[in-house]
């Protein structure tokens, strides 16, 4: 699967707040994950929670491109459907923010951060999905 950034004039994604998962799974005949199947690769600029440190930066350049191979050492028994997915997750980063405040304690914000939480979590949305039929 190639994912290229054709219309933005910038990085894609263009700062640490959104990132894409780019990902492949297998299902069974009953369209379940088959554990231990999942694959994924992210685009995106990673940095601490302080912004201080840059952990991964692998954004997309305009015009760039990246291929996702889905490799599995043996397709398993089960396995009857490889699924493939683009995902972009626009509050990444503030999901993880979230996360910290609420390990920290929150203080007196903790209901509007827990809010705040749950809706970056829903934010996510796929742009791409194909299914490949194995037999």
């Amino acid at each position: 699967l190639t994912v290229t950034n054709t219309g933005a004039g910038h990085q894609l994604p263009t700062y640490v707040t959104p990132r894409v998962v780019v990902s492949g799974e297998l299902l069974d005949a009953e369209g379940r994950v088959v554990a231990g199947s999942r694959r994924e690769s992210v685009i995106g600029r990673a940095v601490t929670l302080d912004l201080e440190r840059e952990l991964f930066d692998t954004r997309l350049p305009p015009g760039g491109s990246v291929v996702f191979r889905y490799a599995h050492e043996r397709t398993p028994a089960p396995a009857e459907t490889l699924r493939l997915r683009v995902v972009v997750e626009p509050d990444h980063f503030y999901t993880g923010f979230f996360e910290t405040l609420l390990q920290s304690g929150g203080g007196s914000g903790l209901r509007g951060i827990r809010e705040a939480l749950e809706a970056s979590r829903r934010s996510s949305f796929t742009v791409f999905e194909h299914s490949v039929s194995l037999h």
